[in-house]
């Protein structure tokens, strides 16, 4: 019971969490391309796509993780751009680079906007082990998938496979 309610809380966190880092990217993909251009990691052209891309997954998988459908592919899919983004912090910060972190605009989660740094990667831990516990643990309570929570397994139901 308490998984099925943390579950429930911690995709509802991540539905809104990468619901409004969507957002801030659309409402302004320029400052979006510049962010992601400034790592220096990637050619322009595929710059480009990504700040097309990136938001749209963030926001198709805020809204999955919002009504509890698919949770698990949607958790899988933030933990995977997640470690992508830790990657990309930490291999700026290893190259003495000064970049303002583009995730949230001119807002900040739990670090101040600004200049990237460790809070950014911690930050990005813990959101990484949210969506390990939503892909572990289903998503919880008022999900399309499980309504009712993660099912208990019963011997009985094993018997019956």
């Amino acid at each position: 019971m308490f998984m099925n309610f943390s579950a429930m809380v911690l995709r509802l966190a991540l539905a809104v969490v990468f619901g409004f880092a969507a957002y801030v990217k659309l409402d302004n993909p320029q400052a979006f391309m510049l962010s992601i251009d400034a790592f220096d990691l990637v050619p322009e052209h595929v710059t480009k796509f990504l700040a097309f891309f990136m938001p749209w997954t963030e926001m198709v998988c805020a809204a999955l993780l919002l009504i509890g459908w698919r949770s698990r592919a949607a958790a899988l899919v933030l933990w995977g751009t997640l470690i992508v983004f830790i990657g990309a912090i930490i291999s700026a910060m290893y190259r003495d680079m000064v970049l303002k972190c583009g995730c949230f605009g001119e807002y900040g989660l739990m670090c101040e906007p600004g200049l990237i740094g460790w809070c950014n990667v911690l930050q990005n831990c813990l959101l990484a082990a949210a969506c390990v516990v939503v892909l572990f643990w289903g998503p919880g309570y008022l999900s399309v998938d499980e309504p009712g929570g993660r099912p208990k397994s019963s011997k009985a139901d094993d018997l019956d496979d």
